[in-house]
């Protein structure tokens, strides 16, 4: 069953830039410190030093969480990999909807992860995040009348 969450839902490259430097975020924490510290680097370069400061604490605390007690194995894609899988498509929609603060959908994204006590910090952690990640004000806005998704 754990497998699933490794199932392509996507690419990469047709995220949103917020999107895919979350999923880059995950993957590059899963292979340790090294390219860790590498991301960092490329998002200094990307959004700046105070944003990729904030951006890569906030990431960090989720990752940790999420990672170290999750309510079951997350899934992901290796590092090259273009594809999307379900668990990182999860795990970019939980930051970008805390970052536009959608609380009560990034709360509930984080369940299908995490267990549910540790929702609140994983989510105030993402709110951060996804705060820095989309320093471009590239958000997702409200379009339609609420409860009503055009795509």
């Amino acid at each position: 069953m754990s497998a699933a969450g490794g199932v392509p839902v996507g690419r990469l490259d047709g995220l949103t830039a917020g999107e895919a430097r979350a999923v880059r975020g995950l993957r590059r924490w899963c292979d340790g410190t090294a390219s860790w510290a590498a991301y960092a680097t490329e998002l200094e370069r990307e959004i700046g030093r105070k944003r990729a400061a904030d951006g890569t604490r906030a990431l960090d605390t989720c990752c940790r969480l999420l990672l170290t007690q999750p309510r079951r194995p997350l899934v992901r894609h290796s590092a090259g990999c273009i594809c999307v899988g379900a668990d990182e498509a999860v795990f970019a929609r939980i930051i970008a909807s805390a970052g536009a603060g959608e609380r009560e959908d990034a709360m509930l994204m984080a369940c299908l992860l995490a267990r549910a006590d540790l929702a609140a910090p994983i989510c105030a952690a993402a709110e951060v995040a996804g705060m820095a990640l989309w320093q471009e004000a590239a958000l997702p806005q409200e379009t339609a009348p609420r409860g009503l998704r055009l795509n």
